[in-house]
């Protein structure tokens, strides 16, 4: 009886399905039995690890942003900052991050949400009010089931 090996793995790709055949066909040269593929979805975990990345990098780049423009009041001056701009190009997976922060305590976070977003869900009058704009952005965030 020859032994038997089992390959795992989704298939669901040309490449995935490609490797399949290779491994299949070099166990079969060398005296396995290949068995029927089985399919493992990693698409829930696969996404754990993103929001977890994406949560990191937020982290780390907000951490060095207000560390390095904390002695800056000019707001041109800190949404400048690199850190910052690495933030916006993070794009939209860092919203409820930037939403969670600025509800936990008002920053500048403004002009950030609006590149990524295009909105800017405070009344004309409440530019400038830190306050009244942070509120007008969670309240957007809980709208848009962004932010509990």
């Amino acid at each position: 009886m020859s032994p038997r090996l089992r390959i795992n793995g989704p298939s669901s790709t040309n490449a995935s399905a490609a490797i399949i055949v290779v491994l299949a066909s070099v166990a079969a040269q060398n005296g396995y039995r290949v068995c029927e593929p089985v399919k493992i979805d990693f698409a829930d975990e696969l996404q754990t690890y993103r929001e977890r990345s994406v949560k990191a990098e937020f982290e780390r780049l907000s951490a060095a942003w207000q560390k390095a423009t904390s002695h800056l009041s000019a707001p041109e001056d800190v949404a400048i900052n690199e850190h910052y701009q690495r933030i916006i190009g993070m794009g939209g997976p860092a919203v409820p991050f930037i939403l969670a922060d600025l509800e936990r305590e008002p920053k500048d976070w403004f002009w950030a949400l609006h590149m990524i977003t295009g909105e800017s869900p405070f009344s004309p009058e409440d530019a400038g009010d830190i306050d009244a704009m942070s509120a007008g952005w969670i309240s957007w965030g809980k709208s848009q089931g962004l932010l509990a």
